[in-house]
């Protein structure tokens, strides 16, 4: 029997990765939102949600506004048709002391846990098919095995209050492809195993100040094609990590060779992929951004597997006003508005 195949957009700075004020979740997306994306051939949002955003650990209970803004989208998408899926967001500022903000620590991994059987119980009476749960967005911080230890804990926390709904797992390393070398299965027959597709980091990360070689690298990269050198390495990791990456011709034969991991895993365990995040920089140029999503789709469609985009708006990286702010948006960006050649890809699959 095929499987379903999910297909949507994720809904990233909003619920996290903001300045999560009242009047930012107010105006960011909205019921009109969830409507058009309703519209446009997908059959769910992924929302990352930060974690302290949702979570008191002094009381070890959901919190307020967060759990009221979650229970909003949730009854969004139920009148437009579309399934959410939670995605717990680790990390970024506001970050009070004390919440579960990495997994680095035994501590930070028991309030997330807890959190998880909070989260499950709230939604174990809604049907099957209109929220799913996504343990952690991009773990990272953490060694492969304690996450795969850590992923079977959260697993077993919610299983003992909702059975039904459908769990996404990443694996270790941020979610990269490479870390499906690593990440073992829950042994739970009703989830997910999902990586986040970026390769190549700096082409789809290209001139994003938020990397962590933002300003040590400021090269335009194209698709297909190779990372030109920067005028001076720096020390340390990045200048590594860099040397790794400047001069490796990339398409999309490269590409699927990046997806290997995840293919082996599929065919080993035979359990369903889902690609929670993929997209590009819009500082790319539009030529390139282009052709790369139609390789990764391509080889989405061939492989069969599920995707939400990364992201409906904001980040640099939108669909739909690519900055979510104009006022923040680069001086000599022209774009406002609708993507219509980049839905009209996603659509096409």
């Amino acid at each position: 029997m095929p499987r379903a195949r999910w297909q949507g957009v994720n809904l990233a700075g909003w619920l996290s990765q903001s300045s999560l004020s009242p009047a930012h979740i107010a105006s960011f997306v909205s019921e009109a939102d969830i409507r058009r994306i309703a519209t446009w051939q997908f059959n769910h949002v992924r929302v990352p949600v930060a974690a302290h955003f949702l979570w008191d650990a002094e009381r070890a209970a959901l919190r307020e506004p967060g759990v009221a803004a979650v229970d909003q989208l949730v009854d969004w998408c139920e009148g437009a048709g579309l399934q959410c899926f939670i995605a717990l967001h680790l990390g970024g500022a506001p970050d009070p002391a004390d919440q579960p903000s990495t997994l680095h620590q035994e501590d930070d991994r028991q309030r997330l846990i807890a959190l998880w059987g909070a989260v499950a119980a709230r939604y174990a009476s809604q049907p099957e098919s209109q929220v799913a749960y996504d343990l952690v967005h991009r773990p990272s911080g953490i060694t492969a095995a304690a996450w795969n230890r850590t992923a079977r804990a959260i697993t077993e926390a919610i299983r003992a209050v909702d059975t039904r709904h459908t769990l996404v797992v990443s694996g270790a390393d941020g979610g990269r492809p490479a870390g499906f070398d690593s990440l073992r299965p829950t042994r739970d027959p009703n989830t997910l195993y999902a990586c986040h597709f970026y390769e190549p980091i700096l082409f789809t990360h290209q001139q994003v100040a938020t990397t962590a070689y933002g300003d040590a690298y400021r090269e335009a990269v194209h698709y297909p094609g190779r990372a030109p050198p920067p005028p001076a390495y720096p020390d340390g990791a990045i200048g590594e990590y860099l040397r790794a990456e400047v001069g490796r011709r990339w398409d999309r034969a490269a590409l699927a060779a990046a997806l290997d991991p995840v293919l082996a895993f599929q065919e080993i365990y035979d359990r369903p992929i889902y690609v929670a995040s993929f997209g590009a920089s819009c500082r790319a140029s539009r030529r390139s951004r282009l052709t790369w999503l139609r390789s990764v789709l391509t080889l989405f469609k061939t492989h069969d597997l599920s995707w939400s985009y990364w992201t409906y708006k904001g980040l640099g990286f939108g669909l739909m006003d690519p900055w979510g702010d104009r006022a923040a948006a680069p001086a000599d960006d022209p774009t406002a508005g609708l993507d219509y050649d980049r839905l009209a890809l996603l659509q096409s699959v």
